[in-house]
């Protein structure tokens, strides 16, 4: 198992996705998947404009949860007039599709960095992280790649099986096309350096434990004061299974 992919960091994060190559068997599904993104610009642009969410991430989720089909919603592709019956349930109904959509980006309208690296992350945040704490890279985001090649999936009981396949070209993969066709130009902004000290305090430890507190819902969750202290490192170890670096509790 690839232990280091339990502490994937945006840096490499980026690093994957510059070097995504769509597969050949893919580029016309790829193809497709842009055009239905690129149809419904008008509406996640809208969802954007009402809540900060980038509307390439928007669509995004549309298109891996449900095709673009706007009668479908982001949060797990069920109708938009039902109340939702899997996970997450007990959501809608919605007499319209971008109020779902709303919804559905709600837990991301915080955010504030939207570079590719930190928008790979919270893709794979979106479906859940059972591929990386198996070692792999994610099929939500990378099928369709030379690095969806061989991917396994997880069945509809959680267990994953290395015999299934997916046919969904992912997240990631479509980015890259929408971003080579300057569709979608992404922030340029250098990404935040990755906070790994015991006891630091700065501003990156005050975004590192809101990043921590949406990658494990945790509950209680931890207060942003910017101290990387016990309860941050504890955070840090479910995350990636080991303690801040200098965290005495990792040197026992």
């Amino acid at each position: 198992m690839n232990k280091r992919l339990y502490c994937l960091t945006p840096q490499e994060y980026q690093r994957y996705f510059d070097s995504i190559e769509i597969v050949r068997r893919f580029e016309y599904q790829v193809k497709i998947c842009v055009e239905r993104i690129v149809s419904g610009m008008p509406q996640y642009i809208k969802v954007q404009e009402e809540t900060g969410v980038p509307w390439v991430f928007v669509a995004l989720l549309h298109e891996m949860e449900a095709d673009c089909d706007f009668d479908r919603q982001i949060l797990n592709g069920q109708k938009t007039n039902m109340r939702t019956t899997v996970s997450p349930k007990g959501h809608g109904p919605w007499k319209l599709w971008h109020e779902s959509a709303k919804e559905g980006v709600e837990r991301y309208s915080n955010v504030e960095d939207w570079t590719i690296g930190r928008m790979g992350f919270y893709l794979e945040a979106h479906n859940g992280f059972g591929y990386r704490n198996n070692g792999l890279l994610s099929p939500y985001l990378f099928r369709g790649s030379q690095m969806g090649e061989g991917l396994g999936l997880f069945a509809s009981d959680g267990v994953y099986s290395p015999m299934l396949t997916s046919d969904q070209v992912g997240a990631y993969v479509i980015l890259a096309e929408i971003v080579r066709q300057r569709i979608y130009s992404p922030n340029s902004e250098p990404v935040m350096t990755w906070p790994v000290m015991y006891q630091s305090y700065n501003s990156n430890v005050v975004s590192y434990q809101s990043f921590l507190n949406l990658a494990m819902e945790l509950n209680p969750v931890l207060i942003t004061d910017g101290i990387s202290g016990v309860k941050t490192s504890t955070a840090h170890k479910k995350f990636t299974g080991q303690y801040l670096t200098g965290d005495p509790r990792g040197e026992r």
